[in-house]
């Protein structure tokens, strides 16, 4: 899993997690969004996670 920021149109950054290919309801998901630094703290995320 790869973690990187994004900074959206209003210019707020967000944490995003690119992960393995998964398929739900269809759609093939490889990115997340992980919200704020506080809900990675929260789920332990750390560099090089798999």
């Amino acid at each position: 899993m790869d973690v990187f920021w994004q900074t959206g149109r209003t210019g707020n950054v967000t944490p995003v997690s690119r992960v393995a290919p998964v398929v739900v309801s269809g759609v093939t998901v490889e990115n997340t969004t992980l919200h704020n630094k506080g809900e990675v703290e929260r789920l332990g995320i750390m560099i090089g996670e798999r």
